[in-house]
């Protein structure tokens, strides 16, 4: 079951399977409940103006770390990969996500002429 969706990914939950599923662009990740709460919890934790790793010309402006458990891997993404994730996984009260005008790709102009 979808439980939200954005256009980075989606965020569903596997009756079958009792485990939560991240798509997050070319990612994908699967979670218990408790690992889901520990990993929503680290995402909540992230302030985006503190860079994670120093500046490196291999890292193209990717400063912020999600960990995984492959301890070789890790996957680097920006501020606003970081907020589309969190909008993806942090729901609000009512279960239901919310966009703005930041989430689309151009900007708004209001024609008046």
């Amino acid at each position: 079951m979808i439980l939200n969706e954005n256009k980075s990914g989606f965020f569903s939950f596997c009756d079958e399977c009792n485990e939560y599923h991240i798509q997050f662009n070319n990612i994908f990740v699967t979670l218990t409940e408790n690992k889901l709460e520990r990993f929503k919890s680290y995402v909540k934790e992230i302030e985006p103006s503190d860079s994670l790793i120093q500046e490196n010309e291999c890292v193209n402006g990717k400063k912020i770390i999600l960990p995984l458990l492959h301890p070789y891997m890790v996957i680097l993404i920006d501020n606003e990969e970081l907020e589309m994730l969190k909008k993806l996984i942090l729901l609000d009260e009512d279960g239901k996500d919310f966009i703005t005008y930041k989430d689309f790709p151009f900007e708004i102009n209001n024609n008046l002429k």
